[in-house]
């Protein structure tokens, strides 16, 4: 999680009720979408992934404003709630929303463009966004420990045709099929994800080497207690 969210009460978020709230948004991402550091093309050289704002710009050009909204403030991202509108990408660092009322908004969602981070692939929001019972639409599931598999608990795409595919085909999915994979969702977080599950794999010792994902600015707060 964001240190901004483990600062809030959901340090491992409000499970019980992610299966109450109306979900009335298909596919969301909030996100810090400041292209000097989220147009990293280190990440296809390096990890065959796209980067965030390569992610969000061929969504953004490949469907209908009709359907999608990019808010250009707070309000207006309510707004796109209540009018249930289908897809949502809202810049972060513009329209910060931390703590109980991003995770309500999480919870108000059922699919999470799981884009990926800075210089990794993998970035705290997806981890959040499971948590609140969203279904990631993610392209780097393979490196979750156990992979993310494809309609069971996540939507894997891989390059921008198939980015653009995925979420026209999450659009027709029924309701029953939704619930489907959010259980696997959320089943998948109980097992793996929460503080619990982490802390008993590492003291069981079920794996011989573990691996910090850490960048930018977490890496020079650990050199800087090294």
């Amino acid at each position: 999680f964001h240190p901004e969210n483990l600062l809030g009460e959901y340090l491992e978020t409000s499970l019980i009720d992610s299966n109450k709230s109306p979900r009335n948004v298909k596919l969301f991402f909030i996100g810090n979408l400041t292209s000097e550091f989220y147009q990293n093309i280190q990440l296809k050289k390096s990890f065959d992934v796209m980067s965030r704002m390569e992610a969000i710009s061929v969504i953004c050009e490949n469907f209908d404003y009709a359907k999608l909204l990019v808010p250009n403030s707070i309000k207006q991202l309510y707004k796109g709630f209540t009018d249930k509108m289908e897809i949502i990408l809202c810049d972060g660092k513009a329209n910060p929303v931390w703590n109980k009322a991003y995770f309500k908004l999480l919870e108000q969602t059922n699919f999470f463009l799981a884009s990926s981070g800075v210089i990794m692939p993998h970035s705290h929001n997806v981890i959040e966004a499971m948590a609140a019972g969203c279904i990631p639409l993610i392209e780097y599931g393979d490196w979750f420990t156990p992979p993310l598999e494809h309609n069971v608990n996540a939507i894997v795409f891989d390059g921008s045709e198939d980015l653009v595919n995925k979420i026209k085909y999450i659009l027709m999915l029924t309701e029953i099929d939704i619930v489907k994979l959010r259980q696997g969702v959320l089943d998948y977080y109980e097992n793996n994800l929460t503080s619990k599950s982490v802390i008993n794999k590492v003291l069981s010792r079920e794996y011989s080497e573990l691996y910090l994902n850490s960048e930018v600015y977490s890496v020079g707060l650990m050199q800087g207690d090294v």
